[in-house]
């Protein structure tokens, strides 16, 4: 069996899980890093990686932001899904709620009652219908 092969945390895409493997860090930083819950072989799930923003991740049930910076230093490597369901990991991806659209005040109420609101503030902004 071939060793898994490790990458920077930074490199992973959003939804997926990976295990911490190393941390490169100065002790002060892997003793803070270690106090959040990041300690070797903790399963991490990484919520949100876009360019230039901090990366969002779930350890332990929280939520952390981590700096890029910090990111690459903390090495992974990158569950299957064998690995997930040995752990007791959930493996299905987590959608987001979809929006309802807010309809514009006039497709609320009926075509008769929209004349009226007109006519109302026609008569009180004195604005006349154009012959």
């Amino acid at each position: 069996m071939k060793p898994l092969k490790t990458l920077p945390l930074s490199n992973i895409q959003a939804g997926q899980t990976v295990i911490l493997v190393d941390i490169l860090a100065s002790r002060r930083s892997a003793q803070r890093l270690a106090e959040l819950g990041l300690t070797p072989e903790t399963p991490i799930t990484v919520l949100q990686s876009m360019p230039g923003q901090p990366l969002l991740i779930r350890v332990r049930g929280s939520h952390l932001a981590l700096d890029r910076a910090i990111a690459d230093q903390l090495c992974v490597r990158v569950m299957d899904m064998k690995m997930m369901e040995a752990i007791g990991l959930p493996f299905h991806h987590h959608r987001r709620k979809k929006h309802r659209r807010r309809r514009h005040a006039n497709q609320l109420i009926g075509k008769g009652a929209r004349e009226r609101l007109r006519r109302h503030w026609r008569r009180r902004l004195r604005i006349r219908k154009r012959s």
